[in-house]
């Protein structure tokens, strides 16, 4: 990221790497750890927010007009938390068609769980990197 204030010094990667060193910044960064995607950044193409869990062009272009449009020093995906769970075999739902309202966000939930327990946990064989949205993440 390179968007710095008028008056700022430091490019928003800097401002949040030397907010997390403790060293000074040139002015409090703006940022989330956790996805952050207004409906100002998507709707301009004409996506619904459900389809874009599943390109990542979409993705990582809904993930920076966060950062355009708004100025935050940072750009996150994915924007929900069931990349992993949808990788040890559990259904997401990502609300495609389901929507009543286009101008709404809703965030995708697990369907189907298949994790109970410690013991229910089913590595894949070639690794997490291969199923479900982890190709598209990464």
């Amino acid at each position: 990221m390179s968007n710095s204030p008028p008056n700022g010094s430091m490019t928003s990667k800097q401002r949040v790497l030397s907010f997390f060193a403790r060293r000074p910044v040139d002015c409090l960064p703006c940022f989330s750890g956790m996805g952050n995607v207004t409906l100002a950044g998507i709707q301009p193409h004409g996506w619904e927010f459900a389809s874009i869990h599943t390109d990542a062009a979409k993705m990582a272009t809904a993930a920076a007009s966060t950062h355009k449009l708004f100025g935050y020093d940072c750009a996150v995906i994915p924007f929900d938390m069931g990349v992993e769970a949808q990788g040890l075999g559990c259904e997401v739902n990502f609300y495609e068609g389901e929507v009543q309202n286009p101008g709404e966000i809703y965030y995708p939930t697990i369907k189907t769980k298949v994790v109970r327990t410690a013991e229910d946990i089913r590595l894949p064989k070639n690794g997490l990197e291969q199923v479900g949205r982890f190709p598209v993440v990464l």
